[in-house]
């Protein structure tokens, strides 16, 4: 496997660094780096993710979370705070191995309702492009932006994705670059905190949960250097956050 982008370390500081005031905005961050085990630990420390991942895979940063489409792998960050966010942005590096399904890379979803399940989700088309879409519970409307970036396998990307949480809100940026967005329906702009979704909610990494189901497929290859921030981002601070990321961790919003 060819790696094109060089990925600087991450730090393992803010163990015990509080919430409240973490630098530059971050609420909370999944290095994924722990290279065994099936419990993920996050900064700040308490924050622990669970579920199931195909194990672990050496990534330019040391380790990453390996998923498999057709296995129905997902790691589950219970976080409150997060499932109520009405704006924000994820930031995460991965390696698709494979682009042949829609492979989730964020998934906020919930359980079971009498009509379609609410969901929104950050993954990657079988175009190679990424793509927020969301669906509000028992309606059938799909509002999506898609970038236009074309991912291939076999290589690193950094990915974020932001929303303001007003009409028009959505962005997305991979390796640093703003992407043009196509949009379908409507932009609406939400977060989190503004889906309308079935309790009890999940957040979940390399999967989604629609209608209390994880029925699409997983992430296919490695994610890892997961970060929600509770900030809106510029170009410039993506870049910064492209290529030199540990550095982000010394900076105040």
């Amino acid at each position: 496997m060819t790696y094109h982008v060089p990925r600087p370390r991450l730090p393992m500081i803010n163990a015990h660094h509080p919430t409240q005031g973490m630098p530059g905005g971050l609420v909370v961050a999944f290095p994924l780096n722990e290279g065994s085990g099936k419990i993920t630990n996050g900064y700040p420390r308490g924050s622990i993710g669970t579920g199931t991942t195909h194990g672990w895979r050496k990534t330019p940063a040391g380790f990453g979370a390996e998923f498999v489409a057709t296995s129905n792998e997902r790691i589950d960050v219970a976080l409150p705070t997060l499932h109520a966010a009405t704006s924000g942005c994820v930031s995460l590096w991965c390696i698709p191995d494979s682009l042949a399904a829609q492979i989730q890379l964020i998934g906020f979803g919930g359980a079971a309702d009498t009509g379609n399940g609410g969901f929104l989700q950050l993954h990657a088309l079988t175009t190679g492009k990424v793509q927020i879409r969301k669906r509000d519970q028992n309606t059938s409307s799909l509002p999506s932006v898609t970038g236009d970036t074309v991912m291939t396998a076999g290589n690193v990307y950094h990915v974020v994705a932001s929303a303001t949480g007003a009409a028009n809100g959505w962005a997305i940026w991979v390796n640093g670059h703003a992407e043009t967005l196509t949009t379908s329906v409507a932009n609406s702009g939400i977060w989190y905190g503004a889906a309308v979704v079935t309790a009890p909610k999940h957040l979940t990494i390399g999967q989604v949960q629609i209608d209390g189901l994880y029925s699409a497929a997983s992430w296919d290859g490695t994610i890892w250097d997961v970060r929600w921030y509770n900030r809106i981002p510029t170009t410039a601070w993506v870049n910064e956050l492209y290529l030199h990321g540990d550095e982000l961790y010394k900076l105040r919003a």
